[in-house]
């Protein structure tokens, strides 16, 4: 079992994505470098080294997840408290939360932290032990849950599933989404700006026809 909490060590969230990681990991690491013979400044280095390590790379980060959360007493729900039914059928609740709720007053920063809930490393591991069937389940769900959201909170989603090995087949489903998504954004946000020319011109043209007949 490891013996150190790298979250902390770093002082990031465990669904820090891996651009916070390499943040937290350059702040702390020009802090502590060991420019001088001081013991404990080298300790601490190598301390931060040791879980930027662990935490940039997809599988090292999996595995330590695995085995940190799962067998940390308190840090988590225990393992024995949690099945993969349990979490099938949170996500169940939002889904139906999400078809009686009106999406345009949905508080997108509360839909994603619902949803963040659900992607704790206990919950990713009993992914591990789902079959097939339960995955395509999820994943569907999973994708369904995120319409509400714009682009740059389910793009956090995709940030936290590129870690998660049985997401991989889903990836580029959820990128396109994105994508569809940030396309959507900025015609919408061109829409006042062409209106407010078509007024402009319609004004302009009506300018002239009556130049024209006076």
């Amino acid at each position: 079992m490891p013996q150190q909490d790298y979250y902390s060590v770093l002082n990031i969230s465990p669904y820090a994505d891996a651009t916070a990681v390499k943040k937290a990991f350059r702040k702390l690491a020009f802090a502590h470098h060991p420019d001088t013979a001081d013991t404990d400044q080298l300790n601490d280095f190598l301390l931060i080294q040791e879980a930027y390590e662990t935490l940039i790379e997809p599988e090292k980060r999996r595995a330590y997840d695995e085995r940190f959360f799962l067998e940390k007493q308190g840090y988590y729900i225990p393992k024995a408290t949690i099945t993969l039914q349990h979490l099938l059928e949170k996500q169940y609740a939002l889904l139906m939360q999400l078809q009686t709720s009106d999406t345009s007053r949905l508080d997108v920063d509360v839909w994603l932290n619902k949803q963040l809930e659900l992607l704790s490393p206990v919950y990713m591991y009993l992914l591990t032990t789902a079959t097939t069937a339960q995955l395509q389940q999820y994943y569907r769900s999973a994708i369904t849950l995120t319409q509400p959201l714009p682009s740059s909170h389910t793009q956090q989603l995709v940030n936290h599933w590129q870690t998660v090995a049985s997401a991989q087949d889903w990836l580029p489903q959820l990128q396109t989404i994105v994508a569809n998504k940030k396309k959507r954004e900025k015609l919408q946000a061109l829409l006042p700006w062409a209106a407010a020319v078509a007024s402009i011109l319609l004004c302009l043209a009506i300018f002239l026809l009556n130049r024209k007949a006076a």
